[in-house]
């Protein structure tokens, strides 16, 4: 997409920009939501932001949960698809997809951020746990592949 569409960088780099200015004013706005928020439970001293999540419903058209007294609902489809996209994108630039991934649940769909970076977090220990392992075991053979083929001198 971006070789074909936006070749070139100026105009790769004000898309993206778009993007994080998007992502970022309805971050904002959701900042600005909760602090002129009344509601008296939400501002208390005592109320814990962890608090245990309750899932509601859970099926391949809607996920419903409950987190901090509040109700969440998406559809995993989006969700999929969505990480599709981030997933080729990441793949292409070489970036992690967790950190674009993470703002668009948030951001867009509105999930708490506390279970985002919980389910994030697990991601990145299954993701990246095989990927060390497989290249210490790479990196081994190839030692003993240069030693044995180093000329004696």
């Amino acid at each position: 997409m971006r070789i074909e569409y936006l070749p070139d960088p100026i105009n790769f780099k004000f898309f993206a920009g778009l993007i994080l200015l998007f992502i970022g004013i309805r971050l904002l706005q959701d900042i600005v939501k909760i602090k002129n928020k009344t509601d008296v439970k939400s501002q208390s001293v005592g109320s814990d932001p962890m608090t245990a999540v309750k899932v509601n419903r859970s099926s391949v058209r809607k996920v419903e949960f409950e987190f901090n007294d509040k109700l969440f609902r998406f559809s995993p489809l989006i969700v999929f698809l969505l990480c599709l996209f981030v997933g080729v994108a990441g793949g292409i630039y070489g970036i992690g997809g967790g950190s674009i991934i993470a703002p668009f649940l948030v951001a867009i769909m509105g999930l708490p951020v506390y279970t985002i970076a919980t389910v994030i977090s697990l991601i990145f220990v299954f993701h990246i746990s095989p990927g060390k392992y497989g290249s210490r075991k790479t990196n081994k053979r190839n030692q003993q592949k240069n030693k044995r083929t180093e000329p004696v001198t």
